[in-house]
């Protein structure tokens, strides 16, 4: 199977400026002992696409990426097409959490 740490050496050296993992809630496309080891063997920035969920956010902080994008895993959930709702509703950290900034566009 594909060594997604190995594929990023290899965007690395081809003059990547940052990686960017989608780490779903059913773990089907890559694990997060992948994502730790692209993060601490890849000296580039981390972005680290996930479900807005509890376990999502807990496996972020064990991550600690450079940024993280809240994106929805389901047809159903919400999408930027409602932006202030589905960025701020029932996301832990808001304020006092794990996350140091929240945007509902690109950070800058």
């Amino acid at each position: 199977s594909p060594d997604p740490l190995e594929a990023a050496k290899i965007v690395r050296r081809a003059g990547a400026d940052g990686i960017t993992v989608h780490l779903r809630e059913d773990r089907r496309h890559i694990q997060d002992s992948d994502v730790l080891a692209i993060r601490k063997g890849v000296n580039l920035p981390l972005n680290l696409e996930m479900a807005a969920t509890p376990a999502m956010v807990a496996a972020a902080c064990r991550i600690r990426p450079r940024e993280a994008c809240l994106v929805p895993e389901r047809r159903e959930d919400e999408t930027t097409a409602n932006e202030e709702t589905s960025v701020h509703q029932g996301i832990p950290g808001d304020k006092d959490g794990p996350f140091t900034r929240v945007s509902t566009g690109p950070l800058v």
